[in-house]
């Protein structure tokens, strides 16, 4: 945004444009572990749990996709003892360890489709999956079309509707 401000040459005397910000604590996280994933590289991971900042969790793991979710980063990595996908918030990493000896384990499928199905990003895979109907004012309904919860929201109509209007 800022080449554009130089290239047309404006020079306001207010802010114009706003972006949402969420600061992440360790900002340089972020760039490693891109770096790391790119690279292939086993890490080791200590991280805290939501209420305690106090360090008592280490893995480790193959990385494979760093993840915005509301404002939110979060790494998607392959357990290495259960090969199980996890979802590690960015912000309760405390430390990273490279670990060159070990062997990376590419991931057999594509993470996104692990999306697909979910609102969030954690799927538990063993909850089965549940579909969601609910109901949305005529006033609102514009709104939540244009701001799905879900990529896969869809309108529903039927006899479900002509019993929700009496």
């Amino acid at each position: 945004m800022e080449k554009l401000r130089v290239g047309l040459n404006i020079k306001p005397k207010r802010q114009i444009i706003s972006f949402t910000k969420n600061p992440l604590e360790n900002s340089n996280l972020l760039g490693e572990l891109f770096t790391f994933i790119s690279q292939r590289r086993v890490l080791e991971l200590h991280f805290h749990k939501f209420d305690s900042t106090a360090v008592d969790r280490t893995v480790i793991v193959h990385p494979y996709l760093l993840k915005e979710y509301n404002r939110r980063w979060y790494l998607k990595a392959a357990a290495e003892e259960t090969r199980k996908i996890l979802t590690l918030a960015l912000d309760r990493i405390d430390c990273v360890i490279p670990l060159p000896t070990h062997r990376y384990i590419e991931y057999d499928s594509e993470l996104k489709e692990r999306f697909e199905d979910i609102i969030g990003v954690t799927l538990y895979e063993e909850l089965p999956l549940q579909t969601i109907l609910f109901w949305v004012s005529d006033y609102s309904k514009d709104y939540v079309f244009t701001k799905p919860i879900h990529e896969s929201q869809t309108p529903f109509r039927g006899e479900r509707e002509k019993d929700l209007r009496q």
